[in-house]
């Protein structure tokens, strides 16, 4: 179970870095495929750095691709209602918004990649630390897990493409179109990678301001 926490930590810490260094040190342009290589690649440098073994874990714990594939969307369903709950108390508590979250919708316009990058430190270390308290009440599936954690990263970066095609998303995925309001009306579609959150609490919307 430490590991685990470690794991999910370290896997944090890298993804953050890994963008800081290419935005401020190397002078580079982070498109949103730049974004989704990184979202991606650093979970498993991460897995490599603690020589987790997927073929050692999958026969010790007999898991199978169901296994796998209904974890993922246990963990896809935790971090989505986790990060809507958080970003909602952020929204309605006035200080925490104007001290904290208010740096997330400085920005205006259209969303873009480097515009989904901007928040306040205690912002994604707050529901980070809210996450890890969530994982050590069930025994973790490392392999779930850091599928689940790279979908929804790279989730979160594609709500801030400014793509606005929404025919091609499922009902109940959230699509840029609906984060795109979210920054324009402030109090509607909290959620980032499922929408069922906000439409079981009647803040989601499908009109813009």
């Amino acid at each position: 179970m430490h590991d685990f926490i470690v794991l999910f930590l370290v896997m944090h810490l890298c993804k953050y870095v890994s963008c800081f260094v290419l935005l401020f040190f190397l002078g580079l342009n982070i498109d949103l495929y730049m974004d989704f290589a990184i979202n991606i690649i650093v979970p498993i440098i991460v897995l490599k750095m603690y020589s987790f073994s997927v073929q050692e874990y999958v026969k010790k714990h007999k898991v199978n691709i169901v296994h796998i594939v209904f974890g993922v969307i246990y963990y896809t369903l935790l971090l989505d209602y986790i990060f809507t709950i958080h970003h909602y108390v952020m929204h309605m508590n006035q200080y925490l918004y104007t001290t904290v979250h208010y740096v997330h919708h400085s920005s205006t316009g259209t969303l873009t990649p480097i515009k989904g990058m901007l928040s306040h430190p205690f912002d994604g270390l707050s529901v980070s630390i809210l996450i890890v308290f969530a994982i050590v009440t069930f025994e973790p599936n490392p392999i779930s897990f850091t599928i689940a954690y790279s979908m929804f990263s790279v989730m979160g970066i594609f709500l801030h493409s400014g793509y606005n095609n929404e025919d091609m998303f499922w009902p109940f995925l959230v699509t840029p179109a609906d984060h795109q309001r979210h920054h324009n009306c402030v109090t509607v579609n909290y959620g980032v990678f499922y929408s069922i959150w906000d439409r079981l609490s009647g803040t989601y919307s499908h009109v813009n301001c």
